[in-house]
């Protein structure tokens, strides 16, 4: 009887799992590539939809999440994927937000969010440790590893995908009196929304189209924000649209319709 009883829910699960696999218009395509660093490995995972039926499309631009600890996000964007065209890429390394390695004695420690101009790789390096012009040079092509890696789905722009701790880092840590007050250009508040969740562009067009809906949103001084080597600054300064969709931690619901409203105006802004 006990494995009749367990026969039966394995079959219900098989059948749930055919049901919601058929319910999806995209299926997940997979790959992966590893960057090796000093004595560690970086793996760079690719997550690409593709249609069940019917001619294959992609989106214009590129999801890209930096720091392997702020997994609700990933979640969250696969399956939106699993209804919508794009393309996901996300690091694996050793389940920590800052990446590590060891060079002639010395231990290296940086954010991989921080890597993308040379004030960024010196100011990251400092702070988690240790600085030379040879580990600047290993973290700079690594840093450059990235761009090129991803610049060729990011045709008309990067979404990063981050997620924060509660009443830590959130929309009013650009409000005046706020951590990073300077860097920000505008600022639309919505006082119903949990202030942890937020966008953050470069973007004026889709900042304005973000404030109209009401969501909290920021757009970065791209002239004038403060060099962090973030990819949000490198962008900026380039003239590459950016957006970062900001959730807190366990919000993958609202991390979800974020993604959904911005895919829903991004290529219509563009027009």
């Amino acid at each position: 009887m006990y494995k009749t009883c367990n026969y039966r829910r394995y079959l219900c699960f098989v059948c749930l799992s055919m049901i919601a696999m058929s319910c999806s218009s995209y299926r997940l395509s997979k790959q992966k590539v590893s960057y090796p660093l000093m004595e560690n490995t970086i793996t760079i995972h690719k997550v690409t939809s593709k249609p069940r039926k019917g001619k294959e499309e992609t989106a214009s631009y590129v999801f890209f999440n930096m720091h392997e600890n702020e997994n609700t996000s990933v979640r969250a964007v696969k399956k939106f994927l699993k209804e919508n065209p794009g393309v996901l890429f996300y690091l694996e390394h050793d389940g920590n937000r800052i990446i590590s390695f060891r060079m002639d004695g010395e231990i290296y420690r940086f954010d991989p969010n921080r890597i993308f101009t040379d004030e960024g790789i010196r100011k990251t390096l400092l702070r988690h440790g240790h600085f030379s012009k040879e580990g600047h040079d290993v973290v700079q092509g690594f840093g450059t590893f990235l761009i090129k890696t991803t610049a060729a789905y990011a045709q008309s722009g990067y979404v990063a995908l981050h997620n924060n701790g509660p009443n830590a880092y959130s929309i009013m840590s650009y409000q005046a009196g706020g951590q990073y007050e300077a860097d920000a250009q505008a600022i639309h508040q919505n006082e119903e929304m949990d202030i942890d969740d937020f966008y953050f562009t470069t973007d004026s067009l889709l900042f304005a189209e973000l404030s109209n809906k009401n969501w909290n949103v920021v757009l970065q001084n791209n002239e004038e924000g403060l060099d962090d080597g973030s990819l949000s600054i490198y962008t900026g300064r380039k003239g590459i649209r950016y957006v970062n969709i900001e959730a807190e931690h366990g919000h993958k619901k609202a991390q979800l319709k974020m993604i959904d409203v911005l895919s829903g105006i991004w290529e219509e802004s563009l027009k």
